[in-house]
């Protein structure tokens, strides 16, 4: 009697972790993997390979460029940048990572903020590549 009890009681707990693994592995898979595609960076570019950045809300545009290792505003003027604000700046956009994901929307919906001037953030890399953003308010 006292095997069967073992067994029995060995049956329920693989019956329990079964019905685990299938809850929380099986059928949760594609949430997490959607979670995981959300939490992804927005600019997947490391701060030492960007090259370029622009700014721009309306008629505004800021433009940046290094240059022999220093980086320049070209625009709306030419003067040297400061080190430190810019590589805050890149370092603080080169870790963004988005919460939400707007693939299948219309953009003119007032909801996103998009329609009267998005801040628009553009990255180049040293090959010329742009990682683009549209921020709204």
């Amino acid at each position: 009697m006292k095997g069967f009890k073992r067994s029995f009681i060995g049956l329920i707990i693989l019956a329990l972790l079964g019905g685990y693994y299938y809850i929380y592995e099986i059928r949760y898979r594609g949430k997490k993997e959607n979670e995981k595609k959300i939490n992804e960076k927005i600019y997947p570019v490391k701060k030492s390979d960007i090259a370029k950045f622009v700014y721009q809300r309306g008629k505004v545009k800021i433009v940046l460029e290094k240059t022999g290792g220093t980086w320049q505003i070209t625009s709306p003027v030419n003067t040297k940048a400061d080190k430190k604000t810019v590589d805050s700046l890149l370092g603080t956009l080169s870790g963004l990572k988005g919460f939400r994901k707007l693939l299948d929307v219309k953009w003119d919906n007032p909801e996103f903020g998009l329609v009267k001037n998005p801040v628009r953030i553009t990255l180049y890399d040293e090959k010329g590549k742009a990682y683009k953003a549209a921020f709204g308010s």
